[in-house]
């Protein structure tokens, strides 16, 4: 799948999108992570207004069973969406190499 190579166009009102690079491909412990980020132009403006972040896998089956992933913004980065990648299995495993699709919209 090919991912959008630009980032902050507004999509649909009040929504950017930008992918993350690779993430996953090496084995994780019970419990570790892995992760990535990507900076999206105007997020730190609209997460203060209320808004979403929405992340999903780029490649299909991405990153596994046994893995859960999320998206968040640290306040000491402007404009920056990490995305995690985290074990929740109880044992070491791979979770599938991914890029991720990182969308903030505005509500």
């Amino acid at each position: 799948m090919s991912l959008p190579s630009t980032i902050g166009g507004p999509q649909a009102g009040n929504a950017y999108y930008g992918p993350t690079g690779s993430i996953g491909g090496a084995a994780l412990a019970a419990g570790a992570s892995a992760s990535g980020s990507v900076v999206i132009p105007g997020a730190s403006a609209i997460m203060a207004n209320g808004g979403v972040i929405v992340v999903s896998p780029a490649t299909p089956g991405a990153p596994g069973a046994g893995f859960h992933w999320v998206g968040y913004m640290d306040a000491s980065t402007t404009d920056q969406v990490d995305v995690e990648v985290t074990n929740v299995s109880g044992s070491s495993g791979t979770p599938t190499a991914s890029e991720y699709m990182v969308c903030v919209f505005g509500i």
